[in-house]
C-alpha cells in the first residue's frame, strides 16, 4: 500500500506541475493584488480542492481496479484491490458529503459559501 501511495503522490505531483499556471516574468504589467481580493483567492483554492479530490478518487478507482483485474485468483491482491476501491469510493462520499452540508448550512443560515464575501473595502460593502 505505501508503494501504492507514493506513486498516487508522483502522479498528482505530476499532474499539479504541468496544469499548474506559472508565471516566468519577473516584470507585470498588472497592479499588483489588493486585500479585498482575497475573496477570488479562497473561491480559487476551493474549485481546486474540489477538483483535486474528484481527480484523486478518479485516479484511484481506476488503479484499484486495474488492481482487480489482474489479481487473478489471488485472495491477497483481490483484497488488496477491493480496499483501494473501497477507499477509493468512501472518500469521494466523504468530500461530497462534505460540500453537500456547507450548501445545508448555507441555505438554512441564508449564506452562499460559493462566494466569499469578506467586506474589507468600506467603500465597497
Amino acid at each position: 500500500m505505501l508503494h501504492l501511495s507514493r506513486q498516487f503522490i508522483y502522479i498528482i505531483g505530476i499532474l499539479f506541475f504541468f496544469f499548474s499556471p506559472l508565471q516566468v516574468s519577473a516584470q507585470s504589467s498588472l497592479p499588483p493584488a489588493q486585500l479585498w481580493e482575497i475573496n477570488m483567492v479562497f473561491q480559487t483554492i476551493i474549485y481546486v480542492v474540489l477538483g483535486t479530490v474528484g481527480l484523486a478518487s478518479f485516479v484511484m478507482i481506476i488503479i484499484g481496479g486495474f488492481k482487480y483485474l489482474t489479481a487473478g485468483a489471488d485472495k491477497d491482491a483481490t483484497n488488496k484491490a477491493r480496499l483501494t476501491l473501497s477507499y477509493a469510493i468512501v472518500g469521494l462520499i466523504i468530500a461530497a458529503s462534505a460540500w453537500l452540508i456547507l450548501q445545508l448550512i448555507g441555505t438554512f443560515l441564508g449564506v452562499d459559501f460559493k462566494y466569499f464575501d469578506i467586506c474589507i473595502d468600506p467603500a465597497g460593502c
